[in-house]
């Protein structure tokens, strides 16, 4: 966030390194080449406003849904730090995806979030925590659906950054059952309650094809 300081940008970057089932070496480019430089190594990079919607409400009182399994939580992290500094007084919510403990990326700066009362609730779904239990966060959704239809009546905003293949769709359909229900409409109007919602530019997506 630019109010915390207008002269740093944050990065999150998961390091591409596989074997495909040829036997081939695959390296992502950018991930390893920021991997291996070394601290205080100067890299050069090209910073340009994409003119994006996937930005925070103009009023500070805006309820906020956030849902960034994995280095998705890289922008929202950025809107936290945000309403904290100016203050802002609606009610945030984070959904978080990750596998086990070590993948809890920016633990502590999210439970001390939680503790400041930036973040009214941050819920964690672990998917290869317990061995043959997988919790998504479209379940964590579904679990708090009374809860994001309030904040939703209210005007809430729903943002959701991460996998475009599996884990968007799948959040779309959680908030598609979210949304009938909690007005007590057929299943089968849910999807368009939620494409309301994207005209509306209360329902963002910053998505990203995966392997």
């Amino acid at each position: 966030s630019p109010l915390i300081d207008a002269g740093k940008a944050s990065v999150t970057v998961g390091v591409v390194k596989g074997e495909t089932p040829t036997g081939r070496v695959h390296l992502g480019v950018v991930s390893n080449f920021l991997a291996g430089r070394k601290a205080g190594q100067q890299v050069r990079v090209f910073v340009k406003d994409t003119k994006s919607n996937f930005r925070l409400p103009p009023t500070g009182t805006t309820p906020i849904i956030l849902i960034g399994p994995g280095t998705g939580v890289a922008p929202l992290r950025g809107f936290l730090y945000d309403r904290e500094a100016s203050k802002a007084t609606g009610p945030a919510v984070l959904f978080f995806g990750c596998r086990k403990d070590d993948d809890f990326i920016y633990r502590e700066e999210m439970e001390g979030f939680k503790a400041r009362g930036v973040l009214q609730e941050l819920e964690v779904a672990f998917s290869r925590k317990v061995p043959g239990q997988r919790v998504y966060v479209q379940q964590l959704l579904e679990g708090k659906a009374k809860m994001l239809f309030q904040m939703l009546e209210a005007g809430g905003h729903v943002y959701v950054c991460g996998d475009a293949k599996h884990m968007a769709p799948d959040v779309r359909v959680a908030f598609a059952k979210i949304l009938a229900e909690g007005k007590g409409l057929p299943l089968a109007h849910g999807p368009g309650l939620v494409e309301k919602l994207v005209t509306e530019k209360r329902y963002l997506e910053d998505v990203w094809a995966s392997g």
